[in-house]
């Protein structure tokens, strides 16, 4: 949730919104038992695409990783936002 509030803020200050992001990739770590939680990860997904706050369902892929960069985090999330020319 507060990997999606974060891009939202950002975008909204440079005025865009989660309506622009066309592409999401989530890189996650499997709990030590080797399972993911997609479930609660498409829970908090969908309270910000396919929304009351933004019906876009941008492209997504969601990967298993052994780790990411920085220890103890669990989920990495890369976003793509684009307009077209005016």
């Amino acid at each position: 949730m507060q990997i999606f509030e974060t891009y939202q803020a950002t975008l909204e200050g440079m005025g865009w919104s989660l309506a622009d992001i066309v592409q999401v990739r989530v890189f996650a770590v499997a709990n030590p038992d080797g399972t993911l939680d997609f479930a609660g990860f498409n829970t908090g997904y969908r309270r910000f695409f396919g929304s009351d706050i933004n019906p876009m369902k941008p492209v997504r892929s969601f990967v298993q990783v052994a780790a990411l960069v920085r220890e103890g985090w669990l989920v990495e999330v890369e976003i793509r936002a684009a307009r077209m020319p005016q």
